[in-house]
């Protein structure tokens, strides 16, 4: 029997309008109330052990597995301009061995157990994680913090890795669609370490010593700069055990002193390849982490271009087949942010592409957005939150990043309800504000490319 569908509702109490499908049919959104968001949170914990370490935990009744992070708020724009990479090689060289273990017996560790082991740099943190069956908690938590704590730094190990990054940089200059971002990045925090390539560049990388490496680790890889986070089945107290253990002999450190960016910006650059397609990239100052204003910058992006039911993918590909691709997103520190568009197309489409990634803005930017993108973005953006709950990775990476950024947990219900509350004003507001700004263009193409 055919079941009627409930009239859908935002978490204000409001209908939301329905839309067609890809068949033609009625799609209803909503913001999944059903869901007993409480529930997400209700045994989530955080401290702040003696040492200064903070520990969060999310445990998971229902999975059997673990996924455990060490957030380092130590990343690229840290570095001196001599040291130009450092964080990046520094966390190359943990995976090296440490004190007790070398790299392969690191490594086997983990997969003899089916686990996962990897980290990543940013602009201001580094994150080593590791995911494991919930039988080998205590044995991967542990491990986390010797790598972290007590790593090898053998001289050998450095002019491996130095050459393993040298052929990363390699590999992101020779990709146009990796390269225009550089580029853009550099002009739009021009001589500032916000805009250098968190990789380092080729002189920083050849002249850094085991010596150097060492010394950063030693000044910044202290407490005050850890956040322990855990999802999945773990217990708290045992995470907290093993963090004091690793971690809490350790002098307790600083947290590293930021320049804030100037208004410096090169308003474009250019770089010729022997490519077919021009690689476009433009960008504005945005939002920063710490500004409620990034979730209705969130909302206008999906509006805008992430996803194929944004204004500029049904304009550019589905419509004029300008591109395959086509996109737009936010992305904040603490104290800037970015917006931008990219897209890759002819040499030949580019003043249109231009024209109509422009005048989509413009339309924005003025009128703000209409009824049902306003609804369709707040539901995709609450609905993938929701999904992402589901794995023990996100839950980590989500507590661990909110401890570092904001110094505490956000509760999934406060989450949702900032996204709800986006109006049509603050869309309007923000990308008036955005858009209106000084902006830049990225270009790698062929001879002759051109905005």
């Amino acid at each position: 029997m055919a079941v009627p569908p409930a009239v859908p509702v935002t978490a204000t109490g409001r209908a939301v309008p329905a839309v067609a499908d890809h068949h033609g049919q009625r799609a209803e959104l909503s913001y999944i109330n059903a869901v007993d968001v409480a529930a997400l949170d209700e045994g989530v914990r955080l401290s702040v052990l003696p040492s200064g370490v903070r520990v969060a935990t999310d445990p998971m009744a229902h999975t059997q597995s673990a996924a455990i992070a060490c957030f380092v708020g130590v990343g690229s724009r840290d570095e001196s301009a001599a040291l130009s990479g450092a964080s990046h090689f520094l966390e190359h060289l943990l995976f090296k061995g440490t004190l007790r273990r070398t790299a392969r017996e690191v490594n086997r560790s983990i997969d003899s157990i089916g686990g996962d082991f990897n980290a990543y740099t940013v602009r201001e943190s580094t994150v080593f994680y590791v995911r494991v069956p919930a039988s080998h908690v205590d044995f991967a938590a542990n491990l986390l913090g010797e790598v972290i704590v007590s790593p090898r730094f053998d001289p050998a190990d450095i002019e491996i890795e130095r050459n393993v990054i040298l052929g990363e940089l390699d590999g992101a200059i020779d990709s146009p669609d990796d390269l225009v971002f550089m580029n853009l990045a550099e002009s739009i925090f021009l001589d500032h370490p916000l805009g250098r390539e968190t990789l380092g560049d080729i002189e920083t990388l050849r002249s850094m010593s085991v010596d150097d490496i060492a010394n950063f680790h030693e000044q910044w890889y202290r407490p005050a700069n850890f956040v322990m986070a855990a999802a999945g089945k773990v217990d708290h107290d045992a995470m907290c055990e093993v963090a004091e253990r690793h971690w809490g002999a350790r002098p307790a450190g600083e947290r590293p002193v930021r320049l804030v960016p100037t208004e410096k910006m090169r308003a474009e650059v250019t770089e010729i390849r022997d490519i077919e397609q021009v690689h476009l990239a433009l960008g504005w100052r945005g939002v920063t982490s710490l500004n409620d204003d990034r979730i209705a910058l969130s909302v206008i992006n999906h509006a805008l271009g992430d996803g194929p039911s944004s204004r500029l993918h049904e304009e550019i590909r589905e419509r004029r087949g300008l591109a395959y691709a086509v996109s737009s997103m936010g992305s904040s520190s603490s104290d800037a942010g970015t917006q931008t568009v990219y897209c890759a197309t002819a040499p030949e489409h580019v003043p249109h592409v231009l024209a109509v990634i422009d005048e989509t803005i413009a339309a924005i930017a003025g009128d703000g957005i209409d009824d049902e993108e306003l609804e369709v973005a707040k539901g995709y953006l609450s609905g993938s939150m929701l999904m992402a709950l589901e794995d023990s990775s996100s839950r980590m990476s989500r507590l661990g990043s909110a401890v570092l950024n904001h110094g505490r947990v956000i509760p999934v219900r406060e989450s949702l309800d900032k996204v709800a509350a986006v109006t049509h004003d603050e869309v309007r507001r923000i990308a008036a504000s955005v858009f209106g700004g000084e902006r830049v263009v990225s270009i790698v193409g062929p001879p002759d490319s051109s905005a």
